[in-house]
This record gives structure tokens, sequence and C-alpha cells, in this order.
């Protein structure tokens, strides 16, 4: 499980949960890119420095928690929605990324929760296959 970050708050300077590196020794990134609105407007979350080729999942939820999960730390509270499993690409042992048009979501009004002025809490998952867990 990988960084936490606050969504839709403008005073968002990274991380709020520790990020652990993986069986093959990669320590993977979250980020942002743009502006988080119900609006409109472009807003990418991404996941970078992972294995490549490897499923990832994004999940995301309005309430924070930091429990001790398969490998890392769960750093979403539930209600707790997940989007994916997608594989991540490029090349090299930590070369693998991905990226989540976030926008969509937020502009559809498909999930009551994603309300202007709402702190939304996000983590990508990859699988870790040499890792004890098999989940990173």
């Amino acid at each position: 499980m990988r960084d936490l970050f606050t969504l839709l708050d403008p005073n968002w300077t990274g991380a709020i949960c520790q990020t652990l590196p993986d069986g093959t020794g990669c320590t993977a990134v979250m980020g942002a890119a743009g502006v988080p609105s119900v609006s409109g407007g472009n807003f990418t979350l991404t996941l970078d420095d992972a294995p490549p080729t490897q499923p990832a999942l994004l999940v995301y939820g309005t309430n924070p928690t930091k429990a001790q999960g398969r490998g890392g730390y769960l750093c979403v509270g539930s209600p707790k929605t997940r989007l994916g499993p997608w594989p991540t690409v490029g090349g090299g042992a930590c070369g693998g990324r991905f990226s989540v048009d976030f926008s969509q979501l937020l502009t559809s009004g498909a999930d009551p929760a994603l309300q202007p002025g709402a702190t939304v809490r996000a983590q990508f998952w990859y699988r870790d296959a040499t890792g004890a867990s098999g989940w990173s």
C-alpha cells in the first residue's frame, strides 16, 4: 500500500501515511497533477517507481485511518471505494507507473461523498509478487 494524500484540500502538502519499500526494493510514490474540483478541470493521480506490469488499485474515501495492512499501512478508512485493477506500465526494476484521471469521477456526481469541500484520502495498492504478503 502506498502514499496517502488529501484531495480537495487547498493546503495539501504531501504524503500523510508512511511509504514502505516492497519486496523488490521499490519505494513507490503517489502524486497528483491539476486542480481537484467537482465543477470541472483536470486532476490526475499518479503512481511512480513501482514494479512494472503489476496490477494496481486506487482506494479512496473520506475517513483517515492508519492500520497495519498487507505489506504496509492502510490509510484510507471505511467507507472506501476501490477502482481498478490496472497494470502498471514502464520498464526497469522500479520503472512502473500508472495514472488515474480522477476529474471524471469528481465531475460525474456518481459518488455522493465527492462533494465541494470534502477531504478525500487516496492510496494506491499494487501487486508485490516477491513480498511476504503479495501486496504493497
